[in-house]
């Protein structure tokens, strides 16, 4: 029932295709109030797919529920920006873990043209992406991939994983 799903944490991620099951290109949690049965929820792009759209679950007499999704292209497909090359001052290069649905070193800080390298070392996809998609955008990482970005503008960062919006950090660019 509708209900019962509300009464837990779940999202609706939308992979681009059977063949490529791993990359998912929108997301939304199915959080809100049903009106007249009806529970609309927002899929945001997620890695740059350049797709949107909306979900919609119709609770039904018998106690289950009807999910519908519509994607839409939004004309934007995003470009990863390439890293430049890790810089030669370890000081300023910083490691994060990405283990058991947890950013370990979630709060970092970094000197200006530092960079921070996410290894993804469970078995369920993440990402790490800034609030702002154009500060950090790191794309779906399956076990054992790493994705690393160097920081040039001063500032501060909050992050999370696209798939699990509970996990989050911190990045101090100074």
């Amino acid at each position: 029932a509708l209900e019962e799903i509300l009464a837990a944490e779940h999202a609706i991620n939308v992979h681009e295709s059977a063949e490529n099951i791993g990359n998912y290109i929108a997301c939304g949690d199915v959080t809100g109030e049903p009106v007249d049965g009806l529970l609309d929820i927002e899929l945001m792009e997620l890695n740059g797919s350049g797709y949107v759209g909306q979900a919609t679950l119709v609770a039904n007499d018998d106690e289950s529920t009807d999910v519908t999704v519509t994607i839409m292209e939004t004309g934007a497909m995003a470009t990863p920006e390439a890293s430049p090359a890790a810089s030669a001052d370890a000081a300023s290069d910083v490691m994060v873990e990405i283990t058991d649905f947890t950013f370990i070193e979630a709060s970092v800080t970094i000197p200006v043209g530092g960079s921070i390298t996410w290894t993804n070392n469970d078995s369920a996809p993440h990402t790490a992406t800034a609030m702002d998609r154009e500060v950090l955008q790191s794309g779906t990482l399956n076990q054992g991939d790493s994705f690393t970005q160097v920081f040039d503008t001063p500032g501060t960062y909050e992050y999370f994983c696209e798939f699990h919006p509970n996990m989050s950090g911190t990045i101090i660019v100074e």
